[in-house]
């Protein structure tokens, strides 16, 4: 899957991808990777293999990361959309937008004809 993460502030913010691992840390999921959103509007791009994520904002609050008081998913039905998911502080307001997209189909050449 492809991904775009995205700021709206200069508040510093992370996006955190996690997958369930069969006892693993936090309650069983596993951070598997996690991107710093590009500031002011400017979109960070990323891939993740193909499975089922849980994504989560979290921003720095002196010394510590505080996980986003507010999440919209604002997907509906836009086609080729996997996800638009948005973050922020406490309420509505869209400080963080991740969207994924699926991977694009690559178009392979067609075999050769028997001759």
């Amino acid at each position: 899957m492809a991904y775009q993460v995205s700021s709206r502030t200069g508040r510093r913010w992370q996006v955190f991808f996690m997958q369930f691992v069969p006892n693993g840390a936090h309650d069983g999921f596993a951070i598997v990777s996690s991107r710093e959103p590009g500031l002011r509007g400017t979109p960070q791009p990323g891939t993740l293999g193909p499975g089922r994520y849980y994504a989560v904002a979290l921003h720095l609050q002196g010394e510590h990361w505080i996980c986003a008081g507010y999440t919209r998913d604002d997907t509906g039905n836009k086609a080729g959309l996997v996800a638009d998911l948005c973050y922020a502080e406490s309420g509505p307001d869209c400080l963080v937008d991740l969207i994924v997209k699926p991977e694009p189909k690559m178009d392979h050449p067609s075999a050769p004809p028997n001759r």
